[in-house]
């Protein structure tokens, strides 16, 4: 920009000038941190006049709540608020920032950190927005959140509970160190059974979640993330107990190194589709959610086979044609 301005004076020195970013931003006390709300509505028009949002009468957004720490020496975070448009379909499909809170823990309620997040979508989803002249209409389609940021939205026990499982009313069994859930054919839990609180211990709080006030199913309307149960959970401790588990599960120091000879020959012939490069099992904790889903379904079965036992070779392909299927 410094460059520019000596031949063009009209032009700013700063870019911040020429994208006008705001200066300042309001910014409210909310759960013991602090939070600044930029908007469903104002995000959807900014992409309407950039000519990515198509004039509809009805709008559907996916929405995306985690946390995300922001320094190794301070226990500063932010859980943002994010959405995404789901329908109708758009040329670029990049999410759009709703609300940001930031602190040195999560939010301390649910009910505080989400109000004006609910507030916004009740009044789009009655009144709409206004888009060239024709009135859209909101819709939630979907909450997309990890198994502790689901808890605390839902303001449910969390999956180490007894009675923290979302989808069926089962209670949990503590055995060897871990909760599980062993019975496969409990009632599953539904949409008008959690607004009533019918099961009263898979609840926090005598009051409910404010998201029950949408029109958003407070069962069938929060994904289950193949990112974190599947690839970070099923692929990550199969191949934790393989490498670190119990004797009769353990695979030999041999065997290990045979399977990481079997890693090495296949990067070369691993195509830029992929993110990543094959890496060796003693870099497992570095590993990334990525690597695991490509050792499950494409890698792991040429890898393994004649590494693995029989049948720890066949209980893994079983849980790749399991998961491919999903």
């Amino acid at each position: 920009m410094r460059l520019l301005h000596r031949h063009h004076p009209s032009l700013p020195i700063d870019s911040r000038t020429l994208l006008m970013t705001p200066r300042s931003a309001s910014v409210a006390s909310v759960a013991g941190g602090v939070y600044h709300h930029v908007g469903i509505q104002t995000a959807l028009i900014k992409l309407h006049e950039s000519g990515l949002l198509p004039i509809t009468d009805r709008i559907s957004i996916q929405i995306n709540i985690d946390g995300l720490p922001l320094f190794k020496s301070s226990g500063m975070q932010l859980w943002p608020i994010l959405g995404i448009v789901k329908e109708p379909a758009v040329s670029v499909v990049d999410p759009f920032v709703i609300g940001v809170y930031a602190g040195m823990n999560k939010p301390s309620s649910c009910a505080e950190y989400l109000h004006e997040f609910v507030a916004e979508v009740k009044m789009l989803s009655h009144h709409g927005l206004l888009l060239s002249d024709k009135v859209a209409f909101l819709h939630l389609h979907s909450f997309v959140c990890d198994a502790p940021a689901r808890a605390f939205l839902k303001s449910v026990k969390s999956f180490t509970g007894y009675h923290g499982c979302e989808r069926c009313t089962q209670a949990g069994k503590y055995h060897c160190g871990r909760m599980t859930f062993p019975d496969s054919n409990s009632s599953l839990r539904t949409d008008d059974d959690f607004v009533r609180m019918t099961d009263e211990e898979h609840h926090l709080n005598s009051a409910p979640s404010p998201l029950v006030e949408l029109s958003l199913g407070m069962v069938s309307g929060f994904i289950l993330d193949y990112m974190h149960l599947v690839c970070l959970g099923v692929v990550r401790r199969l191949l934790l107990l393989w490498l670190r588990g119990p004797l009769p599960l353990r695979l030999s120091s041999f065997t290990v190194s045979r399977l990481n000879e079997n890693l090495a020959s296949v990067k070369s012939h691993t195509p830029c589709e992929f993110s990543r490069k094959p890496r060796s099992v003693s870099e497992l904790d570095r590993w990334k959610a990525t690597e695991f889903r490509q050792f499950l379904l494409f890698i792991g079965p040429v890898v393994l086979q004649n590494v693995l036992p029989e049948e720890l070779y066949g209980n893994f392909c079983y849980c790749m044609l399991l998961f491919h299927v999903l």
